[in-house]
């Protein structure tokens, strides 16, 4: 399987250095091979950069970590971006480090590639892991893909800052709760989950027109999501199925006075 960065940083552009100076004016060696990775040449910005000295490659990795940092990247558009993460991939791989060693937390720029690649966000329920497919507004188990939770079937909280359904822990399945129930079911609990912005920030803008980056300054992606669930007896349904149970007595008990 490809990673995203063979996906998203394949040349499929071959602009020259000649056409850069006539399209931008003259640029410094950062900026060309800055500019290549945005035109897509990305193996021309490769062999700009490994013409580079030392001090060349730490003023661009300053550059990309302190004086314009990742959150900065987000303002640009999405070539822009893949560009910036070009760069840093370049310095790293000359320092032989490997940013996304399993054992370290991802890099903001990493989680974004994935994304941007195509890889959708994951989200833990109970500890069963759960693919989320915003635009088809599912949760599919990712072990059974044929298991899936449709979260237009939730309720929308009435703050507006996730999602909440009963949930059978055993069958990981949304439960259908009775409209008046007299107990309470077993291995149900209720499950929420957070809204679709902070789920998966790309699809949600995807989904309204915006650009791919535009939720991303003040929503980040997350590498790690989790559904809260909670025990019933923490919820209003115990008070409300004693309720009901004693209406139930009661209108039997109606029923047989009036024998």
């Amino acid at each position: 399987m490809e990673t995203p960065e063979e996906i998203l940083f394949k040349s499929t552009g071959n602009i020259t250095v000649p056409e850069l100076t006539e399209k931008y004016g003259k640029l410094g060696p950062g900026d060309i091979v800055f500019k290549m990775a945005e035109h897509k040449n990305f193996d021309a910005a490769k062999a700009a950069f490994e013409t580079w000295d030392d001090l060349d490659v730490f003023d661009l990795q300053y550059f990309h970590t302190q004086a314009f940092p990742h959150k900065e990247w987000i303002d640009g558009s999405v070539y822009r971006y893949i560009a910036h993460c070009f760069a840093l991939k370049l310095v790293s791989d000359r320092n032989n480090r490997t940013p996304d060693d399993t054992a370290q937390p991802a890099t903001p720029e990493t989680l974004t590639l994935r994304r941007l690649a195509g890889k959708l966000p994951r989200i833990d329920i109970g500890g069963i892991d759960f693919t989320v497919d915003w635009h088809l507004q599912q949760l599919r188990e990712t072990e059974k893909p044929w298991n899936r939770l449709n979260i237009r079937d939730m309720e929308l909280f009435t703050d507006g800052d996730g999602y909440v359904s009963y949930y059978h822990v055993f069958n990981h399945e949304l439960f259908q709760m009775d409209d008046d129930p007299v107990e309470l079911p077993a291995h149900v609990m209720l499950l929420q989950i957070p809204n679709e912005i902070i789920l998966d920030p790309i699809g949600a803008a995807r989904e309204h027109g915006l650009g791919d980056l535009e939720l991303l300054r003040e929503f980040p992606i997350l590498e790690v999501i989790k559904g809260n669930l909670i025990s019933l007896s923490e919820t209003a349904l115990p008070e409300i199925v004693a309720q009901n149970a004693a209406k139930l007595q009661r209108d039997a008990g109606t029923r047989r006075i009036g024998r």
